[in-house]
């Protein structure tokens, strides 16, 4: 049976003018159903000979055994290395014959799996894709190649320092659970990962009752015939999905300093976890984090930057999740200005905890959230970048056309309440820096400090 929905990408840019009634006219997208429950979300665009498809897997990190981290990752990526008759080189030898690639995309709460070609191609390379889906060998060797790539890449995190400094935050905030770790895993889980373990994870991830297919651009009648060919056979899993729950309450505030000897200037973020999209609070906390740390004007960025001169620039943000939102203030300082960049900050917070935002700051958050969208959709990729949120935290497909109306319509009063509710005091601050040039400027903050090395 087929259905009609409605929905838009959300592309935000800044803009200072008061909020205005948005008119934005839904984009209609088709949604079919099979008898295996697998749903099928189709966008027809016929202006260019392309079609675009992506496969959603409603699991992703977030579902990976404690003992096993990484899992989710390592099977994503050993999918195209081969499948009962072809081998990896084959089934890349053969994306590339038609001009296409297979990307692999492991996230948090999903993952994905897509490819985008010229629509006269989609026959044979839906019948591949379906294989390469239905069909993973997972051979040993390439197992094992992967699993070098992981480890040498988690050895190169400690030299990207946002990268890093962002990766300890979160797994201040959520010790021993996937939304502290990074999506490869640690160096010792991945040694620990066999092809057993993948071959066993498999099925439980892949299922058509878990999962949407997204399909755009040249679409036609016989695409989505295919399709319904394709993935109609595809049989359910047995047995629930592992999903590892977040600790419900932040802890007291403390201070964690990752010291690496050399370091030119020092991260900061300072974090606690908050609420997510399935909250009533979280439009009117967004937009008053906007005005706290949003554009150019705002008090962050006026106070930290311009007043102060601490640093080039300066961030606060608020990142959904299924079971938890994130809080995250971000920049960067000179190492002597450490101390006082972070006691600015949090005099700051507790004036906008406090005292709230103005209305004009409401105004110019409103206006940069709910006022532009683009003019159009096109690839399988876009509307599962967006719908991923959606799906993962289980909300209704309508929560994108309704945006501008639920962005417009909060008052002053919810933001600032929404404020004062979520802006914790017990705050995770975590630092990337040389120690020697930091660590006695943090103690004198009065917070607990722990001191971690990393070589």
């Amino acid at each position: 049976m087929k259905y009609l929905f409605y929905s838009c990408l959300l592309f935000l840019f800044s803009c200072k003018s008061a909020p205005v009634k948005n008119n934005f006219e839904p984009i209609p997208f088709e949604r079919y159903s099979l008898e295996n429950g697998l749903e099928i979300y189709a966008i027809r665009d016929s202006s260019l000979p392309r079609l675009s498809v992506a496969l959603l897997l409603k699991s992703g990190s977030a579902s990976d055994p404690a003992e096993l981290s990484g899992l989710n990752s390592m099977m994503m990526s050993a999918l195209d290395q081969g499948t009962r008759s072809k081998t990896a080189e084959q089934i890349s030898d053969e994306f590339n014959f038609y001009g296409s690639e297979l990307s692999q995309s492991p996230g948090m709460d999903s993952s994905t799996v897509s490819f985008s070609a010229l629509s006269k191609d989609q026959e044979p390379l839906l019948k591949l894709y379906a294989e390469v889906l239905f069909q993973p060998s997972f051979p040993q060797k390439e197992i094992d190649r992967l699993r070098s790539e992981a480890l040498a890449s988690l050895q190169r995190v400690q030299d990207q320092p946002g990268t890093f400094v962002a990766w300890k935050s979160d797994e201040t905030l959520f010790p021993n659970h996937p939304y502290g770790m990074l999506g490869l895993g640690t160096a010792q889980t991945l040694k620990k990962i066999s092809r057993k373990d993948i071959v066993d994870f498999y099925p439980k991830i892949f299922s058509p009752d878990r999962a949407a297919l997204f399909v755009s651009g040249d679409v036609t009648d016989k695409t989505i015939e295919t399709i319904k060919k394709l993935f109609g056979s595809w049989k359910k899993s047995s047995g629930p999905i592992l999903q590892r729950l977040v600790p419900l309450e932040n802890g007291p505030s403390k201070i964690i300093l990752y010291s690496k000897k050399g370091l030119a200037q020092t991260q900061i973020r300072i974090s606690h976890r908050s609420v997510n999209r399935q909250s009533s609070e979280f439009i009117p906390f967004r937009l008053g984090l906007y005005a706290l740390g949003g554009p150019m004007s705002s008090r962050l960025m006026q106070r930290i930057r311009n007043d102060l001169g601490l640093t080039y620039s300066i961030s606060s943000s608020i990142e959904s999740r299924a079971q938890s939102g994130v809080l995250k203030i971000s920049t960067s300082t000179r190492h002597e200005k450490v101390k006082e960049t972070i006691s600015e900050i949090l005099k700051l917070v507790d004036v906008v905890r406090n005292e709230g935002v103005l209305e004009s700051e409401k105004q110019e958050a409103q206006t940069y959230f709910a006022t532009q969208f683009p003019s159009a959709i096109q690839t399988a990729d876009q509307i599962s970048l967006f719908l991923e949120n959606l799906m993962s935290e289980n909300l209704p497909l309508s929560y994108l056309a309704d945006f501008p109306a639920n962005y417009e319509k909060v008052s002053l009063k919810e933001v600032n309440q929404a404020l004062a509710e979520n802006l914790k005091r017990e705050t995770n601050i975590t630092v990337y820096s040389d120690g020697a040039a930091v660590e006695a400027q943090l103690r004198s903050l009065g917070l607990p400090l722990q001191v971690i090395q990393v070589k």
